[in-house]
């Protein structure tokens, strides 16, 4: 398992497990893959594991994204080329070595391209070197990481996820947010995170990644339409307050949120 290898601090974090009352996944499917693999092995409460989707505020992400472009980014979104973009901790998990292999497929089809990647991490370096010497540093540009990333989402022409592994990733709903278009690769999180629409997904290698940027390319990417946010946003926010706080069932999280903004409203007054 990855956190053998990789996290082996989190062993002892796993023993502790069975002193919480709950221990909450942001989907479904991240929720049942802690219980098949915690459970038993920790002596944890099957019952114990619990989700709430992740939540965020659309009409946030919007006002964010309609703030200027940094003066030096403008040149990135000129010409004709597609501009594909994605948001990620430059890791092993996020797999970027994976989508700039992927990139000169889509070079090869259409030279003015440009994939650009938002974020820092320890494979910063690597990355730099991979595209230098697959030929495709004129085209990938990676950018580091920024306050605000939405600017730049904005103007892309189509969000693409690349990671091996993802809980249930806000970029997607950003991306949702945006009405942009998604590729991604399919793990359970994103699974879940696009099981009404909004992307595409593909099998998690280099090759199905190159076939649906150029498919997107030749504008034949299938990807339905985003479903309503708000109606998500309620959603998640109902499922924190009812599975994570215990609230009665009938407790909805637009009456709790409302309690909540009105107690704020009033606290401002005094």
């Amino acid at each position: 398992m990855l956190f053998r290898s990789k996290y082996r601090n989190l062993l002892s974090n796993f023993s502790l497990y069975h002193n919480y009352d709950a221990l909450v996944s942001v989907s479904s499917s991240s929720c049942d893959t802690n219980r098949k693999n915690l459970a038993h092995r920790f002596s944890v409460d099957p019952a114990r594991f619990r989700y709430a989707d992740n939540v965020f505020d659309d009409v946030e992400v919007c006002a964010r994204a309609a703030q200027p472009l940094e003066e030096s980014d403008a040149t990135l979104f000129s010409g004709d080329g597609p501009v594909f973009l994605t948001i990620g901790r430059l890791s092993p998990e996020q797999d970027h070595a994976k989508l700039i292999r992927a990139f000169p497929d889509v070079l090869r089809q259409r030279s003015d391209a440009k994939l650009l990647i938002v974020g820092y991490g320890p494979l910063h370096g690597d990355l730099l070197r991979l595209a230098e010497t697959l030929g495709v540093s004129s085209g990938v540009h990676l950018l580091g990481l920024r306050d605000n990333p939405l600017p730049l989402l904005a103007q892309a022409d189509c969000f693409v996820l690349s990671s091996n592994y993802e809980g249930k990733p806000v970029t997607l709903y950003e991306a949702m947010a945006l009405r942009k278009p998604i590729i991604s690769t399919a793990l359970d999180g994103t699974r879940d995170a696009l099981a009404d629409g909004g992307g595409y997904l593909v099998e998690n290698n280099q090759q199905a990644l190159a076939t649906a940027m150029l498919t997107f390319v030749d504008g034949a990417l299938p990807c339905p339409p985003a479903p309503s946010l708000a109606v998500y946003r309620e959603k998640a926010l109902t499922q924190f307050y009812n599975s994570v706080l215990a609230l009665p069932a009938e407790v909805s999280g637009a009456d709790v949120a409302e309690t909540v903004s009105s107690a704020s409203e009033a606290e401002a007054k005094r």
